[in-house]
């Protein structure tokens, strides 16, 4: 999926909005787990992303 993510191509945007959607609360619960308020970690994980 990760390969299928390069490029700018409709393939490409679906791929990428995938691993995006898979891995912001996974990223999101670690934020919060180093003691983030919910609103800062979702900024953070949304900064990252």
């Amino acid at each position: 999926m990760v390969l299928d993510a390069r490029g700018d191509d409709s393939r490409a945007l679906v791929a990428l909005g995938t691993l995006c959607s898979s891995y912001w609360f996974p990223i999101y619960g670690f934020a919060r787990g180093l003691g983030l308020s919910s609103t800062d970690a979702e900024d953070a994980t949304q900064a990252l992303f």
